[in-house]
């Protein structure tokens, strides 16, 4: 009984031995099943190693060969010679080179443990991970697969072989653009070896270092492929995969993709996007070893052509696309107007009579023009009260009829520009002031500069000050007695109708009296004879605060009297004190009041009385003196 026992169990122990057996060869002939490397030998197919591109020479994936491929470089990873002064292999300068490429600092250190060692029996080699083609090696690839470019660096377009040639001292190599041989390409053929020439590698890789990703693009019937291969295949080492590169498929002329296509998916992480009627690019990570993919062919379909004439937005378009429009930046002085010949389209964004529209394509050609029309122009500035002569400081508003105008302003001379003080509310004016203002909108022309004098006067008579010497003369002195320069801007921004402040009209001395305010419209005038007789001004003595003025005394017939100019600036365009002599037998004055340690300028003139207006002489010339 026992051995009957022992005789089952020992039928039994072989026969699970026998279905192990079995099912390991089966699991090891199932790993290949499929084999994604068929039809990619010995063609040029590339492949992607340490992103380099490679092709397949040998196929040694299935489990008899230890799971491997021999891959060549697709061309030449850089040029070197080939020895110093032999044909030997195993002891050539390029050999050194090929083995440093594996090391910690070479450009394979990365992938090395990926790369099986090879032993080269006919070149007495061990070990080597990448190694040169022996010339039966190559003879057994195709002509194609042969053809590289040429390598830079290198003496002549031709890669070296491990093999020697038929010459003595002789290598062999392999033109690139034919894929050749050729064993001396020199009159010396012995020496050929110290040339550099290109290197194409060729090494063993171990699959089951790696993973393998291969993604095939199909269809796009019509449509041109731009960007990425269609079909492209990589080895990572590691478990990442390698992104694909993109690939654009634009429809040729006269065709569009569909809208809706169940191509337009996501399959193994490959991603097909329809961008556009003309364009379907494919992207992505591959998460399997093979993926497939088909791009929808593209529809014949019409294509019609919009012309722009000074804009931009012309080209072909299909019916029912949105077509946006701009018209080209305007000329000086002009704006856009609207498009013409645009009547007919129906516009999704913006109108005929915006810069930049959009419309739905009609099934016809279309021709639109971008025209254009002259600026409108602000309104000028005016001034409440009018420029003219006041005895005492005014609050000037300033304001333009055009609705929503900005206005800006200068009261040293200068011409106003959108730099210029920004006018906010009156401006306070206690001594003779030119201010000279612009006003401006968006989409209009700014307006003219406008400008009004502000003189302020003061009259002292009979005391000896601001009058001559005698101290029983006449005079009238214009400008503020406390501050010599125009005030500042207060107050809230104005609409375009603000209204006048302090609306006082000039008055003063007798002379003034006869000599009205200017109206809104005009600037105070005065009249000046160049033939006039004139005088001219001694040497001015500073006193503290003070400048004490001597001149000849003015005899020509019918001159009543004497004006003089104080300023602070030598064109007395801001800050100016006027002081009137109405008696011409005063040849001296004293003006006080002034600024300590300052600069003065001082000029003088004549005048004569012509009915109700007075008729001046022209200006001395200005003498300059500096106050105590």
């Amino acid at each position: 009984m026992k051995q009957r026992k022992r005789k089952f169990f020992g039928i039994l122990f072989s026969l699970l031995l026998v279905l192990s057996f079995l099912q390991c060869m089966s699991l090891k002939s199932l790993a290949y099943d499929g084999n994604p490397y068929n039809g990619m030998v010995n063609t040029t197919t590339i492949v992607r190693f340490n992103d380099m591109d490679w092709y397949i020479i040998k196929d040694n994936s299935t489990a008899v060969n230890a799971g491997t491929l021999t891959l060549f470089a697709k061309n030449p990873i850089g040029a070197s010679k080939f020895h110093d002064s032999s044909n030997v292999y195993s002891t050539s300068t390029i050999k050194n080179y090929l083995d440093g490429l594996t090391t910690a600092s070479g450009s394979f250190a990365g992938v090395a443990d990926a790369i099986v060692a090879t032993d080269l029996s006919d070149v007495t080699v061990t070990g080597a991970k990448l190694w040169l083609l022996s010339k039966d090696e190559a003879d057994a690839l195709s002509e194609n697969v042969r053809k590289c470019s040429k390598a830079s660096g290198a003496k002549e377009d031709l890669w070296w072989l491990r093999s020697v040639g038929t010459y003595a001292g002789d290598v062999w190599s392999v033109y690139g653009a034919s894929g050749a041989f050729i064993s001396a390409f020199i009159k010396h053929p012995s020496t050929n070896v110290v040339y550099y020439l290109g290197v194409r590698p060729a090494l063993k890789l171990n699959l089951s270092s790696v993973i393998f990703s291969s993604v095939n693009l199909s269809g796009g019937v019509n449509a041109t492929v731009g960007g990425g291969s269609s079909s492209q295949n990589y080895f990572d080492v590691g478990s990442t995969r390698s992104a694909m590169t993109t690939v654009t498929y634009t429809a040729n002329t006269g065709y569009r993709f569909p809208e809706t296509s169940a191509f337009y998916t996501t399959t193994n992480g490959i991603t097909v996007t329809r961008t556009s009627d003309k364009v379907v690019t494919v992207s992505g990570t591959p998460n399997a070893i093979s993926t497939s993919i088909t791009i929808p062919d593209p529809i014949s379909e019409p294509e019609y052509v919009v012309t722009i004439n000074n804009g931009t937005g012309g080209g072909s378009h299909f019916a029912g696309n949105t077509v946006t429009i701009t018209a080209n930046p305007p000329a000086a002085g002009k704006i856009f107007d609207k498009w013409e010949g645009a009547d007919n389209l129906t516009f999704t964004t913006g109108s005929a009579t915006t810069a930049t529209a959009a419309f739905t394509m009609p099934a016809n050609a279309v021709t639109v023009t971008a025209t254009y029309k002259d600026m409108d122009t602000v309104t000028a500035p005016t001034f409440s009260p009018v420029g003219g002569t006041y005895t005492t400081a005014q609050n000037v508003t300033i304001s333009s009829t055009t609705n929503g105008a900005t206005i800006y302003y200068t009261t040293d001379g200068s011409t106003p520009t959108t730099g210029s003080t920004r006018y906010t509310g009156p401006i306070s004016v206690s001594s003779t002031t030119s201010i000279k203002a612009i006003a401006v909108k968006d989409g209009m022309q700014n307006s003219a500069v406008s400008q009004a004098t502000f003189t302020i006067t003061t009259t002292e008579t009979g005391n000896g000050q601001e009058q001559g010497s005698g101290g029983n003369g006449n005079s009238q002195e214009q400008g503020s007695s406390a501050n010599d320069s125009s005030q500042g801007q207060q107050g809230q921004t104005p609409s375009s109708d603000t209204q006048g402040q302090d609306q006082q009209q000039p008055s003063g001395t007798d002379d003034q009296a006869t000599n009205p305010a200017p109206t809104a419209t005009e600037e105070k005038t005065e009249t000046v004879d160049k033939k006039q007789k004139n005088t001219k001004l001694s040497k001015p003595k500073a006193g503290k605060k003070s400048i004490t003025l001597t001149w000849k005394k003015a005899t020509a017939k019918g001159i009543k009297g004497y004006e003089i100019q104080c300023s602070t600036d030598k064109n007395f365009q801001k800050g100016v004190k006027t002081v009137t002599i109405k008696k011409t037998k005063t040849t001296s004055t004293t003006i006080k009041k002034l600024k300590s340690k300052k600069k003065y300028f001082v000029r003088i003139r004549t005048f004569k009385k012509s009915g109700s207006e007075k008729v001046y002489s022209k200006w001395s010339k200005a003498k300059a003196v500096k106050v105590k």
